[in-house]
């Protein structure tokens, strides 16, 4: 069996927990194999000092 809020968990984990920014997500499901790209916009994290 599948899990039906895959995107969800993926989304939540990379915008919400990582605070990292996503500009696109592709994804493709066959019967429950699931492909994709996702596309991630990452602010420079480096500090001074």
């Amino acid at each position: 069996m599948y899990d039906v809020g895959v995107v969800n968990k993926i989304t939540i984990l990379i915008s919400g927990e990582l605070k990292i920014n996503i500009s696109a997500l592709t994804i493709e499901a066959k019967e429950a194999v699931f492909m994709g790209n996702i596309r991630l916009y990452v602010h420079d994290k480096r500090r001074n000092g």
